[in-house]
C-alpha cells in the first residue's frame, strides 16, 4: 500500500545505525587493523563524539515531525554517519585487499591508510559541530521512552457509535462466541488477543463486543482500560480498581491496591479490555495477573495489540487477526462520512471510489478522508486530494500518518532500517525473504551474530519479527521502475548521486526486452558511484559491464540476472567485499573471470540457467560460500571437483554437471561432500555411482551415463571398506 510503504520514516533508525558503527569500531578485526598505528586517540575521540550524538537521538527523533530544524539536524547527522561508515569500510577494504594479495602471492605497494587521518579529522569536526547544535534546537540528552504521537493522544473509551461501523459483524460474533464459551480450560481467566495494524479497527471491534447485550448479561463486571505504550502494574491496577468501584482511589501502594482489587473481583465473572498493549508479558503483567485470578471461572480479558509477540505471550486462546475491510464496506463508511445525507453526485462518487481504493481496506484512512472531504464541495478539490500523497496532507486535517507512525516508532531500533528499506520496492512487488535478507546484509543493517550463528539467520529472524509487527544529491538509496518508452539518457541522471549506496532496477513487465537501458553501461558512470553497496541490473538489456566495476570497493551485492551479459570483466575479482553475485538465467554467459577465487567474502553465487562450461581455477579459496547453485567439473581433467573440498558452509541445493570427467576416486573423495552437513539436495545414491553425500535427497545429474563407471563403485567400496547400499 503506497500510503504506508512510502512514509517519511527514513530518519528514525539512526540509533540502530550508530550501534553498527560502535560494533565495527570495537571488533577484533578493526582493532587489530590499527594496532601499532597513530590513530588510537583519533578513534577514541570519534567514539566519544558518536556517544554524544547518540544521547540526543531519542529526543530528536521525537521532535522531528513538528520541528523542521530538528529534521534538518537529523539529515546532517545521517550524512555524517554514512560518511563515517564509508571511511571505516574503505579502510577495512584496503586491508582485506592486501591480505588477499598476500595469499595469492601478488605484490602491492598501496598504503593501507592513505588519507585516513584527514578523513577522520573532518568527520570528527562535523560530528562535534552537530552535537553543539543541541542547545540551539533544545535537544535533551537521554530523553526516551515516550514515542511520538502518545503525549497528545487521547485515551480510548468503551463507547462506540455503531451507526458508523461497517463490515465487522463476523469478527464481532467470533469474539463473542469465545467470550461466552464456558468450557473448562487450563486457565481460570482466559485472554483473547485481537491483533492488527494501526488503524485497522481493533479498538472499534473491542468496543462493539464490550457493548453487546449478550456480553453485558453474561459478565458481572465489565472494565475498560487504555494501556498504551507503558504497561505499569501500579497504574493499571489502580485504574481497574477505580473502574470496579466507580470512585477515586487514593492508594499508590501496589500491595494495598492488589489486596483491594482481589476482594472486589472475588467470585465475580468479569470482562477486562486492555486496549492498545505494546509490551510483551513481563514482571508487571505477572503482578497484575495475581489479583485477576481471584475472579470467577469464565472471566475473560481482551487484549488489543499490533504485535503478534504480545499476543502470543499474553494470550490463552488463539489470537484473532483483524484484516482490512472489503471495498464495499469501505465505500459505505466513506459515503457516510463524506456525503452524510446528501445525494451522491456521479462524478464525486467516481473520485471517491478511487480514494477508497487507495486506502487498501484501512478504516481509519477511509474515515479520515471522508471527514476531510465532507465540507469540500468542488470537484477539483476532490481530484486534488486524490492526486496527493497521504504524507502531504496536514496533520491538522488528517492524522492518518501520525497514527501509522506509531507502528513504526514501536519497532525495535535494529528493525527500523530494515523496515524503511522495504519502501524502495514498488507497490505490490513480491519478494522472497532470502532475497531481502541478502540486501539487508549488503547494506550493513544486520548486527554481527555471536558464536556460530550466521548473518543470514539473523536476517531471517529480523524479517519474521518485522512481519509480526505490522534531498536528491544526498540520496543514499534509490530504486527505479523502468518503462518502455524511456530514453537511454535517463540513466545518466544518477551519475550525480555520488553518495548513492543502493541502485535497484525494477521492470514492471517482468521481461528483458523492455528495459530502457542501453546494452552498455557508460565507463565513466560507475567510478562516480563509488559508495555503492547494492547494484542490480536484473532483467536489463546490457551485454557488458565496464572494467570500472572493479572500483566499487564497497560493493557487496551485484545482480546481473536475466541480462544478456556475455562476459564479466576481470576487475570483478577486485571486489573484495562482494557477498552476493547473482547470474541467474544469463544465457549468453559462458565463462567466469580467472581470478574469481579472490572473492573470499563471497557467500552466495547463483549461476542457474547460465551457459558456463567450466569453473575458474582456485575456487577452493571461496570458503565462505553458502550458496552455489551449480558446479561444472572441467572437461579436460577431473581435478576441478576437489575445489569443493573446503566449502563446508554450502547449504540447500547443488547441481554438479560433468561428473563423467571425474576419473579418479581420490578427487571425488577430496570433494568432501560428507562434510557439508547443511547441503541437503545433491545426488540420490544410484547403482555404480560414488556416494558423494551422506544425506542425499535429490537426483540432479546432467550428461551422466551410469554405465560408463562400472568399476567406480568397487573402487569406492574398497576405499571405504564398507559397501554402498
Amino acid at each position: 500500500m503506497e500510503t504506508i510503504s512510502n512514509m517519511a520514516i527514513g530518519e528514525a533508525f539512526l540509533s540502530a545505525f550508530l550501534q553498527v558503527l560502535f560494533d565495527r569500531l570495537a571488533s577484533n578485526e578493526f582493532v587489530g587493523l590499527l594496532c601499532g598505528r597513530k590513530y588510537d586517540d583519533m578513534l577514541d575521540k570519534l567514539k566519544v563524539t558518536l556517544l554524544t550524538v547518540t544521547t540526543l537521538l531519542h529526543d530528536a527523533e521525537d521532535k522531528q515531525f513538528h520541528n523542521h530544524a530538528v529534521q534538518k539536524w537529523l539529515h546532517m547527522t545521517k550524512d555524517a554517519l554514512y560518511d563515517a561508515e564509508d571511511m571505516l569500510d574503505e579502510l577495512a577494504s584496503e586491508a582485506l585487499a592486501c591480505k588477499i594479495a598476500a595469499e595469492s602471492q601478488a605484490t602491492t605497494n598501496k598504503p593501507i591508510c592513505r588519507g585516513i587521518e584527514h578523513k577522520l579529522v573532518k568527520i570528527i569536526e562535523r560530528l562535534e559541530l552537530i552535537a553543539r547544535y543541541k542547545n540551539v534546537l533544545g535537544l535533551k540528552e537521554n530523553v526516551g521512552g515516550r514515542l511520538f504521537g502518545f503525549r497528545n493522544r487521547l485515551p480510548t473509551t468503551s463507547l462506540v457509535d455503531e451507526s458508523c461501523v461497517y463490515g465487522r459483524s463476523c469478527d464481532k460474533e467470533e469474539i463473542i462466541r469465545v467470550l461466552l464459551c464456558d468450557e473448562p480450560t487450563s486457565s481460570k481467566v482466559g485472554v483473547v488477543p485481537i491483533v492488527g495494524m494501526s488503524g485497522i479497527g481493533k479498538t472499534t471491534l473491542a468496543q462493539l463486543v464490550y457493548n453487546d447485550d449478550r456480553v453485558d448479561e453474561h459478565f458481572d463486571l465489565r472494565i475498560w482500560m487504555f494501556v498504551s505504550d507503558h504497561f505499569d502494574a501500579v497504574r493499571v491496577t489502580k485504574t481497574i480498581l477505580e473502574s470496579v468501584t466507580t470512585g477515586k482511589v487514593d492508594l499508590d501502594d501496589l500491595n494495598l491496591l492488589q489486596v483491594c482489587l482481589k476482594e472486589k473481583l472475588a467470585g465475580k465473572r468479569f470482562l477486562l479490555v486492555l486496549d492498545d498493549v505494546w509490551n510483551k508479558r513481563n514482571n508487571d503483567w505477572d503482578l497484575l495477573w495475581i489479583p485477576l485470578k481471584s475472579g470467577k471461572s469464565g472471566s475473560k480479558i481482551i487484549v488489543t495489540t499490533q504485535n503478534n509477540d504480545v499476543a502470543s505471550s499474553m494470550g490463552t486462546v488463539r489470537a484473532h487477526n483483524l484484516r482490512g475491510l472489503s471495498f464495499e464496506d469501505c465505500w459505505l463508511l466513506f459515503r457516510s462520512q463524506a456525503f452524510e445525507n446528501r445525494i451522491v453526485d456521479v462524478n464525486f462518487e467516481a473520485i471517491g471510489k478511487e480514494i477508497v481504493k487507495r486506502c487498501d481496506g484501512l478504516p481509519l484512512a477511509v474515515k479520515r478522508f471522508g471527514i476531510l472531504l465532507h465540507t469540500r464541495m468542488e470537484e477539483d478539490e476532490w481530484k486534488d486530494i486524490l492526486s496527493r500523497k497521504i504524507w502531504d496532507l496536514p496533520d491538522d486535517e488528517s492524522n492518518i500518518l501520525q497514527t501509522l507512525r506509531l507502528s513504526y516508532n514501536h519497532l525495535p531500533a535494529h528493525l527500523k532500517p530494515c523496515f524503511a528499506y522495504c519502501s524502495l520496492f514498488p507497490m505490490e512487488f513480491e519478494f522472497d525473504r532470502d532475497s531481502v535478507v541478502l540486501l539487508w546484509m549488503a547494506e550493513g543493517f544486520l548486527e554481527q551474530p555471536k558464536g556460530n550463528k550466521k548473518l543470514e539467520a539473523v536476517g531471517c529472524e529480523l524479517e519474521d519479527k518485522m512481519k509480526d509487527s505490522e534531498a536528491f544529491e544526498k540520496a543514499r538509496h534509490s530504486s527505479y521502475i523502468r518503462h518502455q518508452r524511456e530514453v537511454t539518457t535517463r540513466f545518466e541522471s544518477f551519475s550525480r548521486l555520488e553518495y548513492l549506496r543502493t541502485f535497484l532496477s525494477f521492470d514492471p513487465t517482468d521481461g528483458i526486452g523492455v528495459s530502457y537501458l542501453a546494452n552498455k553501461v557508460p565507463c565513466d558512470l560507475l567510478p562516480r558511484l563509488r559508495y555503492l553497496r547494492v547494484l542490480s541490473f536484473n532483467a536489463c538489456r546490457i551485454t557488458e559491464l565496464p572494467d570500472t566495476i572493479g572500483n566499487l570497493k564497497h560493493l557487496r551485492y551485484l545482480d546481473l540476472s536475466r541480462t544478456a551479459i556475455e562476459r564479466l570483466p576481470d576487475s570483478i575479482s577486485l571486489l573484495c567485499n562482494l557477498q552476493t553475485l547473482l547470474l541467474v538465467e544469463c544465457r549468453s554467459l559462458t565463462k567466469l573471470p580467472e581470478e574469481m577465487g579472490n572473492l573470499t567474502s563471497l557467500r552466495h553465487l547463483h549461476i542457474t540457467g547460465s551457459r558456463l562450461k567450466e569453473m575458474p581455477p582456485r575456487m577452493c579459496r571461496l570458503k565462505n560460500l553458502q550458496t552455489l547453485s551449480k558446479f561444472m567439473v572441467c572437461r579436460d581433467s577431473g581435478w576441478g571437483i576437489r575445489d569443493l573440498r573446503d566449502m563446508l558452509q554450502l547449504k540447500g541445493s547443488l547441481l554438479i554437471s560433468g561428473l563423467q570427467n571425474v576419473v579418479n576416486f581420490v578427487d571425488a573423495m577430496e570433494a568432501n561432500m560428507k562434510g557439508k552437513e547443511e547441503l541437503d539436495h545433491l545426488l540420490k545414491e544410484t547403482p555404480n555411482m560414488p556416494q558423494l553425500h551422506n544425506n542425499p535427497e535429490d537426483l540432479s545429474i546432467r550428461g551422466q551415463s551410469v554405465a560408463r563407471f562400472p568399476s567406480f563403485k568397487e573402487t569406492m567400496d574398497a576405499y571405504n571398506q564398507e559397501p554402498l547400499s
